[in-house]
């Protein structure tokens, strides 16, 4: 075969040639086109996306871990909350303001309903489950230990039949649920005294219409 001439390769741009050197002993570079790094390269992204994906908030074909299955239990559970003392306030207030929005409040209250349904089945997908056992949910008591189950039970590490891992925790998570867990505490609490009035209340008429001497 006829040796090849740098000088017949001076005006292809992919080799790293440089045309005022006679240098003799000067060769073509290893992987001029860098082949071999964009190989190497790609290999590592498609190991990082095998190991892990981002949350989907919207696909419900995704996982997702206990923690995160966790601090949205919390969010809904606030969310709920919150909507509860204002459709209360709604009811018990004689303003107007709050009996037109008390219709909004109560359709506000089925969207965290609606969203515990939607987590729990991803969590249920990160154990290789179908989301059919979602319905659990909706059988009184036993839904208690069912979502105790799913907060406790380890997800799958590797790539199961509904996809890949999510990412790990980050540690502002576990801040995140604190501050939900407070929340929640510090609501019921504001809840249970703004009705304990009416309550007391409606034990005394109870107890007073109920006495036979009446």
């Amino acid at each position: 075969m006829k040796n090849i001439n740098k000088n017949d390769l001076k005006f292809l741009p992919q080799f790293d040639y440089n045309p005022y050197s006679y240098n003799n002993e000067k060769t073509i570079p290893k992987d001029p086109m860098g082949i071999e790094n964009a190989l190497s390269q790609q290999i590592k992204i498609t190991q990082s996306n095998e190991l892990s994906h981002e949350e989907d908030y919207v696909d419900t074909d995704n996982r997702i871990g206990r923690l995160r299955y966790l601090r949205s239990l919390l969010a809904n559970q606030l969310i709920f909350l919150l909507t509860a003392f204002f459709i209360i306030i709604a009811i018990l207030s004689e303003s107007s303001i709050y009996d037109s929005a008390s219709g909004y409040l109560i359709l506000s209250a089925i969207y965290p309903c609606w969203r515990i349904l939607w987590q729990t089945r991803k969590r249920l997908h990160d154990i290789n489950l179908t989301g059919w056992h979602t319905l659990w949910v909706l059988v009184p008591y036993l839904n208690f230990l069912f979502i105790v189950y799913l907060i406790f039970k380890s997800g799958d590490e590797n790539k199961n039949d509904y996809g890949l891992p999510s990412k790990p925790n980050p540690e502002l998570d576990l801040t995140i649920i604190i501050c939900v867990i407070g929340a929640c505490i510090f609501s019921w609490s504001v809840l249970n005294e703004y009705i304990r009035p009416y309550s007391d209340d409606y034990e005394y008429y109870d107890s007073y219409y109920s006495d036979p001497a009446y």
